[in-house]
């Protein structure tokens, strides 16, 4: 997906593992060996198949290494920054990244 932009709706891939409560998953975006993750509310994921799936998240940066994205964040004890945001390796972004329109 190419070119990013500012504020632009994206669907960023992910692993999701069930989490202690049944509205919740533990949501892990994997990128170069690292693994960032939270939890979010099960409404937040746009698609799931399994143990994969896409949540909605909104490119908040872009430098020439990496994207910010701002992710779901539902829950206060969520391991995704406090704000709710990751950031993954442009190379990364280019790959995984998909458009997602609001509807």
């Amino acid at each position: 997906m190419e070119p990013f932009e500012v504020g632009q709706r994206v669907r960023v891939p992910c692993h999701l593992i069930r989490a202690p409560f049944s509205d919740q998953y533990l949501a892990m975006i994997r990128f170069e060996g690292t693994n960032v993750s939270g939890l979010i509310d099960r409404n937040e994921v746009l698609e799931n198949h399994g143990a994969t799936g896409w949540v909605r998240g909104e490119i908040l940066a872009i430098s020439e290494s990496d994207v910010t994205l701002s992710v779901p964040k539902a829950f206060s004890g969520s391991y995704f920054t406090k704000s709710g945001e990751a950031r993954v390796p442009i190379a990364w972004a280019r790959e995984a990244l998909r458009p997602h329109s609001a509807a």
